[in-house]
């Protein structure tokens, strides 16, 4: 039986040093928790995530930091951080859907079936200011980041936030409220 993470010899120092048995040695002890949460995140293609996390894994390796964080911990930040991108990345292109006539049509991952809920939103959203609806659509519907946002129409980052926290919340509260 494996000693427990904490009384484990740190294997990521010697991996950035290039040490192969510590590569070995590593993909053991943590090949499991990546594989988990490679499942944990619908990977369709597990191995090809895992593979991808183990070479970031290895670029990253010389970042480590006892001080900071257990190796464990480490390695899951690292692997999250891919699953991420990777999931970003392998995202399809949803179904367009008209909101309404004065709503410019956008991207809403949405079935059929649920198309006909979408009413009390449409209205919801016409109610918004201008600004806090287009910058709302842009990253909940089409994917983009608050920094993409910034850069794409010129509001600094934090009026992108702001405006995206006060849309949403709107959008709760009316739709909570039943003012739709």
């Amino acid at each position: 039986m494996p000693a427990p993470p904490d009384t484990q010899q740190a294997l990521l120092p010697r991996v950035a040093r290039g040490d192969g048995d510590a590569v070995r040695e590593c993909l053991g002890r943590y090949g499991p928790l990546v594989q988990a949460m490679a499942r944990q995140w619908n990977c369709r293609e597990a191995d090809d995530a895992v593979q991808e996390v183990f070479i970031e894994l290895w670029k990253s390796a010389g970042r480590y930091d006892p001080a900071i964080s257990g190796e464990p911990t480490f390695v899951a930040m690292v692997a999250r951080r891919k699953l991420i991108s990777r999931f970003r990345r392998g995202r399809t292109h949803p179904t367009l859907v008209e909101l309404s006539p004065d709503i410019p049509s956008v991207a809403i991952p949405v079935a059929v079936e649920l198309h006909d809920e979408l009413g009390p939103v449409r209205r919801v959203l016409a109610t918004l200011p201008e600004e806090q609806r287009r910058v709302l659509l842009q990253a909940v519907c089409e994917g983009h980041t608050h920094a993409d946002i910034a850069a794409e129409s010129g509001l600094p980052l934090g009026t992108v936030k702001s405006h995206i926290r006060r849309a949403l919340a709107t959008v709760r509260d009316r739709l909570a409220g039943g003012h739709a």
